[in-house]
């Protein structure tokens, strides 16, 4: 087998998907395509080139929504598919939030999100910023996510119950605010809070004419 750019890079998410991030080392990676080390550097510079474009990869497939739905279904889907994108590799998240990116894919989800939130009726000097602000409710909801999931349910139960058992312990009220808060399920968690974040655009947006369609 030759090896190539595009080789290197699925065997570098399939050894993501196998042992995590931080199992990922180009000695490693290099031993799963059974080449030298060296090798690897004829298409990655280095780890971080790697990871930049393992981070591109995951999210080559959102796409910008029908330009014809109303903002906030655009935002939405935009939102939801990048989560989906990330949550579809083990430690995504993690992974995108260690890249600086900018490359085709990543730029076209920013250009998205800016677009929209210009058609929600954003002041354009905030739109950017505000996209941002979406891209980083989504990132850290989605580490966070992923962090959980990687957890076994029965030690995750032990964990919150030695959080509440030391609550007592200390003479107060045991905290069931964070068993209460894991009984809803992550997707609607998401939504949930993704929805407070686009009602403060819907007040915002509101203030200023929005652009025609």
């Amino acid at each position: 087998m030759r090896l190539s750019r595009a080789i290197v890079l699925s065997r570098a998410l399939e050894l993501l998907d196998e042992a995590g991030l931080e199992a990922l080392t180009m000695r490693k990676l290099a031993t799963a395509l059974d080449v030298h080390v060296g090798a690897l550097y004829w298409h990655f510079e280095d780890k971080k080139a790697l990871l930049d474009a393992m981070a591109e990869e995951i999210l080559s497939g959102i796409a910008a929504p029908d330009p014809s739905w109303e903002w906030r279904a655009r935002l939405t889907c935009l939102a939801g598919a990048l989560r989906q994108a990330m949550c579809s590799r083990r430690e995504g998240a993690r992974l995108v939030a260690g890249t600086f990116v900018v490359q085709p894919n990543t730029l076209r989800t920013g250009r998205a999100l800016t677009a929209t939130l210009l058609d929600a009726g954003v002041d354009p000097e905030r739109a950017p910023t505000l996209a941002f602000a979406l891209f980083y409710y989504v990132l850290g909801h989605t580490i966070e996510e992923q962090a959980r999931d990687s957890i076994p349910q029965e030690s995750f139960e032990a964990m919150l119950s030695e959080a509440e058992a030391e609550a007592a312990r200390a003479g107060e009220d045991p905290d069931t605010s964070l068993r209460a808060m894991y009984a809803v399920e992550a997707g609607e968690r998401f939504f949930s809070g993704l929805n407070v974040f686009l009602d403060g655009l819907a007040a915002e947006g509101a203030q200023r004419p929005h652009r025609p369609s």
